[in-house]
């Protein structure tokens, strides 16, 4: 080993380079966990066409199954599906995102998430989902699983670990589901690196380990579905505390950047990456705070901003760029 070779002190993950891409030119979803929004969020910054969890964050894999088969329903929810607690209105398959205290405001914005992401997932070109935990929480009062339980209290719940077995199939069913209305569909799985240590350390491990192993055989099942490293990413290749959060729990926004980073160069077309590398110039540029937003260098800034958005857009015809142009005409 050289002394002058840096790049043995770090166990570096391979990654997949997936043989059908993402991109621009077609819509494509992201389900699950908060890791999903984490990646989702800096695709919708960069402008892709991607829909990021239609029924906000969801950790267990027999939620995130329901969840897909609902979309194929697209059957909207009904107020009877609502309950109230503490003077606001929730729904057990949905994030507290979701929740409101005006119980038409809360069912509006549930069936329009529905409405959009049942469109969106018959014209998607990939489905990923990211799955964050194994335990899963059962309702007793009508035996059905949650995807959150809103702090309702744990007395109400069974608490259970879905083995790797139970995983497979819900979500074996879930993509045949989703492939009965989008026969192309190509579906990227994934694990969260957000360690749930509610659960306990041991426990954690024991719940990815099932997770990694659900994945890894739905991979081997079913054509179009291939596995993306996020959780060894981090376990391995970042294993040092200074890419987690404050909480030592959740992974910082460096390490979400490199991940981040990883998955486009193993899921997004290279045109697609070329694009989104000066659309980026173009969102810093909007981000940007100015010394003085009514001087006349901010102005001109500005209007070159806006000629070189303008250039960008028609280079690239599948960009919409009408926002940025509308923010540098101010």
């Amino acid at each position: 080993m050289s002394i002058l070779d840096i790049n043995s002190y770090q166990t570096e993950v391979a990654l997949p380079c997936f043989e059908a891409r993402m991109g621009y030119t077609h819509p494509f979803m992201m389900m699950g966990s908060c890791f999903a929004t984490n990646v989702g969020e800096r695709l919708v910054r960069l402008k892709l066409p991607v829909m990021v969890n239609p029924f906000g964050v969801i950790y267990n894999p027999l939620s995130v199954a329901s969840s897909i088969k609902k979309l194929v329903d697209g059957t909207p929810l009904t107020p009877d599906d609502l309950f109230e607690q503490n003077g606001v209105w929730n729904s057990y398959s949905h994030h507290s995102s979701f929740s409101a205290v005006d119980k038409e405001g809360c069912l509006a914005k549930i069936n329009q998430a529905v409405a959009s992401g049942a469109i969106m997932l018959r014209e998607s070109s990939h489905l990923t989902i990211t799955l964050g935990t194994s335990w899963a929480y059962r309702l007793k009062a009508i035996g059905e699983v949650v995807a959150n339980c809103h702090k309702t209290k744990a007395a109400e719940f069974d608490r259970f670990f879905v083995e790797v077995n139970h995983s497979v199939e819900a979500l074996s069913e879930a993509i045949a589901a989703a492939r009965s209305i989008n026969p192309a569909l190509k579906v990227v799985l994934t694990v969260s690196p957000i360690r749930h240590v509610k659960d306990g350390l041991v426990e954690n491990q024991r719940s990815k380990a099932s997770l990694v192993v659900a994945c890894h055989s739905l991979c081997a099942q079913l054509p179009g579905v291939s596995y993306f490293p996020s959780y060894e990413i981090v376990m391995d290749e970042l294993r040092d505390y200074r890419f987690y959060a404050e909480d030592m729990v959740h992974p910082s926004s460096l390490a979400v950047d490199i991940i981040f980073k990883k998955f486009v160069h193993s899921a997004v077309n290279r045109l697609s990456v070329e694009a989104m590398e000066e659309v980026d110039r173009i969102v810093r540029a909007v981000e940007h705070i100015p010394f003085n937003a009514h001087g006349s260098e901010y102005r001109k800034f500005c209007a070159s901003m806006a000629a070189k958005a303008e250039k960008l857009q028609q280079k690239y015809s599948f960009l919409d760029l009408t926002e940025e142009l509308e923010f540098f005409s101010r």
